[in-house]
């Protein structure tokens, strides 16, 4: 319709002004594109493109003008839908996530809280409870139902911890990944690796602290295979949590 710096006023003359201290290039994506989140938001910017196509129209010169770029349909259907390398979205993609991470000073402590506290509580409730004497049959069927009971609740806690560690993060994010997927800015499997695998060391470290506290304070068997294996356990069960959520939450 004309140059790029007569945008702003171009739209603000359709009644569409670009808000205070807002990026006007993502003001302008937002109007002209589709939102995808429910049929009443899909039909009202369905309308608003349309809105737009016919004002160009009505300004456009009567004559018909020589296209600028000829492109022939068989250019168009070798033209690649990603720009770059699905090894490449992930990169960009990783780096995106670990930088947001690092800002979220305020999340990283409270998870920390959280992780101390619950590991040090559950140590208490069920400390020493696997360091009984099992030679006796009485005390070692009373002492697995502990240890049992102490398993249990360990792993529910580490599985909802991963479950509300993305409910309450993900939803500010779904919108730009919405935005981002329908323009075609990366695949979903590049997102949800470069997400994951930013995620991963954090967790691994959340999960580290309280295996190790909860391990020793308990008195589970002693040996690193034992350990391990606890360890291991309690980490997939809070990715497999975190994993589920994040794909039902999109």
């Amino acid at each position: 319709y004309g140059p790029a710096a007569g945008a702003v006023t171009y739209f603000s003359a359709l009644q569409f002004d670009c808000p205070t201290q807002f990026n006007p290039a993502d003001y302008f994506i937002d109007l002209i594109s589709v939102d995808p989140r429910n049929p009443e938001a899909e039909g009202k910017s369905r309308k608003r493109i349309e809105y737009f196509a016919e004002t160009l129209k009505e300004q456009q010169p009567s004559e018909p003008c020589e296209p600028l770029l000829s492109i022939e349909p068989e250019e168009l259907r070798n033209v690649k839908r990603y720009q770059v390398s699905w090894f490449s979205q992930v990169a960009i993609l990783l780096g995106r996530h670990l930088r947001l991470i690092t800002r979220e000073k305020v999340a990283n402590a409270a998870r920390i809280g959280q992780t101390v506290f619950f590991s040090v509580m559950l140590g208490l409730i069920w400390l020493d409870v696997g360091r009984q004497d099992f030679s006796d049959e009485e005390v070692a069927r009373n002492a697995a139902f502990d240890v049992g009971g102490a398993l249990f609740f360990i792993i529910v806690n580490m599985a909802f911890s991963g479950v509300f560690g993305i409910l309450f993060n993900y939803p500010l994010e779904r919108a730009v990944v919405l935005k981002e997927r329908s323009s075609g800015t990366y695949r979903v499997s590049a997102y949800a690796v470069a997400k994951n695998l930013s995620e991963l060391p954090r967790n691994a470290l959340q999960v580290l602290f309280l295996c190790t506290v909860t391990y020793f304070m308990i008195g589970f068997r002693s040996g690193a295979g034992m350990f391990f294996t606890y360890l291991y356990v309690i980490l997939m069960a809070y990715l497999i949590a975190e994993g589920i959520t994040l794909c039902v939450s999109t």
